[in-house]
């Protein structure tokens, strides 16, 4: 995936992302970070997500996981 496919198929994602986030973490401020923290993780792997036949979907799974990984840290705490 280049750099303009990112900007065209994933960056347009953040505003469901965020609306997941929020919905899992009940925090504006650690639904930014995991939304930024997600978006990190899809540019490094931006070179395998050449055939992504959902991007929405996938971007909303990794925002998921993030959530999830903020609240084990979390509780670990």
């Amino acid at each position: 995936m280049t750099t303009e496919e990112f900007i065209r198929d994933i960056v347009p994602q953040q505003p469901s992302m965020k609306a997941v986030a929020v919905s899992v973490l009940h925090s504006d401020d650690l639904a930014n970070d995991a939304v930024q923290d997600a978006l990190a993780k899809l540019w490094h792997k931006r070179r395998k997500l050449d055939h992504l036949d959902n991007p929405e979907g996938y971007c909303l799974q990794v925002v998921k996981r993030c959530c999830i990984d903020m609240l084990r840290r979390r509780k670990n705490v």
